[in-house]
């Protein structure tokens, strides 16, 4: 599909290719005016792959340590463990890739986590998907591009299956203990903690409390009326509110009720997204 009006908002998702089945969760495409000059981005518990085909932008921090990066072409960012700031462009574009959160190996990269790196030195052949299509309007192109450097950058290493038993662990419920992950691998629960971390960056237990608090936040996008924050808590798995604020604060910068009143109506269908017009 070719996108005439670079001002009318596109998002386009699709599955990867075959080839990328198990470690690449799903493609997409964005071209869309921002809505604040300044985006927060609350932790997701994946890697993310993005080429920007647009104009430059800037992670300012990470949480409250000054960054400064500058991001003209692609870049990877690691498994986080709170926000990220970003100053953005008037109108963002870009095609991403969201991996598993232990895919490294199969494209041969060392796993990172708490960092955003430029893709040149890591995924050379998504940094040139920047570089060929920056400017398009063929979302088709563009995803067709990044699929096709994503699948020949592959390593021909499989993912460690014990990261991949804990993470799908994790997924299906955050509360699940290593111990019992453990016993199901048939190796000790410190092996499983140190596969896991190899495999991705992190311990089982930090992306445990990523993937409790990303349910939550999907929990905000779901159609109808919002719930209120005691019902919302009472569906997670957090035990109680003091417990949800402490964590919610850590991971977003900001509390409960600041977030909500920053979010509004229209950004509940991005929660980890939000963008202000201010840090």
């Amino acid at each position: 599909m070719s996108v005439a009006d670079a001002e009318s908002p596109v998002y386009m998702e699709r599955q990867p290719s075959p080839a990328l089945t198990g470690v690449v969760r799903r493609l997409w495409y964005l071209s869309a005016p921002t809505r604040g000059t300044i985006e927060r981005i609350l932790p997701i518990p994946y890697v993310h792959a993005i080429a920007n085909l647009g104009e430059p932008y800037v992670v300012m921090s990470h949480g409250e340590t000054p960054v400064g990066l500058t991001c003209a072409g692609a870049f990877v960012s690691g498994l986080q463990s709170t926000y990220l700031v970003n100053r953005n462009p008037a109108h963002l574009h870009h095609v991403g890739a969201e991996l598993e959160p232990f895919a490294w190996r199969a494209f041969g990269v060392d796993p990172f986590a708490d960092e955003v790196r430029g893709a040149g030195p890591i995924l050379p052949l998504v940094d040139g998907v920047s570089a060929t299509h920056h400017g398009t309007r063929d979302a088709d192109a563009a995803l067709d591009a990044l699929d096709a450097a994503l699948v020949n950058s592959r390593a021909g290493v499989s993912p460690d299956p014990v990261a991949i038993a804990v993470a799908r662990e994790i997924a299906k419920d955050p509360d699940t203990p290593i111990a019992e992950v453990a016993r199901r691998s048939g190796i000790t629960p410190s092996a499983v903690a140190a596969a896991f971390r190899r495999a991705t960056g992190v311990t089982p237990k930090a992306h445990a409390d990523v993937h409790r608090f990303h349910q939550f936040l999907r929990a905000i996008s779901e159609p109808g009326e919002l719930p209120t924050w005691t019902e919302l808590v009472a569906r997670s798995s957090y035990y109680d509110q003091p417990h949800f604020i402490r964590s919610f604060t850590r991971f977003a910068g900001i509390s409960p009720r600041a977030y909500v009143r920053a979010l509004g109506d229209e950004g509940r269908a991005g929660p980890s997204f939000l963008a202000t017009d201010a840090t």
